[in-house]
This record gives structure tokens, C-alpha cells and sequence, in this order.
């Protein structure tokens, strides 16, 4: 007999510098879809730019990004660590841009910050200028949470942990709700 499953959509936006970090995620989800989702009947389909994108035309690339991913995401997973990011016409960087569309649409935001060490001589203190602002700004607002991280190991328990925390619990309340 087939299963029917609710499928949640969640896009990774970071700057270039998050690799470690994607790889943990995929692995994560893969993880999540394998041994929680069969379970709880869900699946998550994680998407980024650098692999999900197609090329389109007829606006400004960020905007034609959002519409492909941030606009019909359920949740963004944002991450930072030494790289703010390009600007684009309105924002600071696509991160921000990507955040803040989430955030206004109501949509789940995981957001991390990157504390593992890095050479001096690979960082751009520009860029982590505006990281560190950036995260000052984000704990002065008392509507957003983050969690910063040390090691990738870290890093890895944090996000298995959170996305199935919210997913099952998303899913649990879409499905009570459901039988109303």
C-alpha cells in the first residue's frame, strides 16, 4: 500500500565559504528521510543554489533565486562563518536578502554562526566585519534564535538535532490540525 508523505522544502543559503558545512547537511537530511521520515511519513528536500539552480532570465539573478527557492521553501537553514557574502540591489548580500524574505514571510529560520578557527592570512576582515555586525544585530533582536558552533562535530549534532526537532514536530501539527 503506498505511504503518502508531507514533503518540507529547505534551502541552505551561505556565502561560499560554507563547505564542511553543506556536506553535513546532505548527509543530515539523507539521514533524516532514511530513519525519521519513514517513520513520521516526511521527506525533506534540501536545495541550493550551486546545485539546484537553472539559468533564467527576466529580472535581477537574487530575485530570480528567491523565486526559485526561497519563495516555495518551508525553511532556510543560513549559515556564517568568515564570508558575508556579494551584495545584491538591496541587501548587504544574498544571505541577508534570502534571511530576511524568510523571516518576513514567516517562514523557519535555522541560523547558525561559525566559530571554528581559521588562518589569519584566508580571512577577509571586511567580510567578517560584517559578519560579526550582522550577529550583533541578529542577538539584539529577541524574535530570532542562532546557535554558534566550535567544530564541525558540533555543528553536525546541532543541525540533526534541530531539523528533526521542528520537522516532526511541523508534521505532528499539521496532521492534528488536519483531523479537526
Amino acid at each position: 500500500m503506498p505511504k503518502i508523505f508531507s514533503e518540507y522544502n529547505i534551502t541552505l543559503s551561505c556565502p561560499n565559504d560554507i563547505k564542511d558545512e553543506k556536506k553535513v547537511i546532505e548527509s543530515a537530511v539523507e539521514d533524516f528521510n532514511i530513519y525519521i521520515g519513514q517513520t513520521y511519513n516526511i521527506r525533506l528536500r534540501l536545495s541550493h543554489w550551486s546545485t539546484d539552480a537553472y539559468p533564467e532570465s527576466g529580472g535581477e539573478p537574487q530575485k530570480l533565486l528567491n523565486k526559485q527557492f526561497i519563495d516555495d521553501s518551508d525553511a532556510l537553514i543560513c549559515i556564517f562563518w568568515s564570508r558575508f557574502g556579494t551584495p545584491t540591489s538591496s541587501h548587504e548580500s544574498g544571505t541577508v536578502e534570502e534571511f530576511e524574505n524568510a523571516i518576513n514571510s514567516g517562514k523557519q529560520v535555522f541560523i547558525y554562526f561559525c566559530d571554528i578557527p581559521k588562518k589569519i592570512s584566508k580571512i577577509d576582515t571586511q567580510q567578517l566585519d560584517k559578519v560579526n555586525d550582522f550577529q550583533r544585530k541578529i542577538e539584539k533582536d529577541k524574535h530570532i534564535f542562532y546557535k554558534s558552533y566550535e567544530s564541525i562535530e558540533e555543528f553536525e549534532r546541532y543541525i540533526k538535532k534541530d531539523i528533526s526537532s521542528y520537522f516532526i514536530k511541523k508534521n505532528n501539527l499539521e496532521n492534528d490540525n488536519s483531523k479537526n
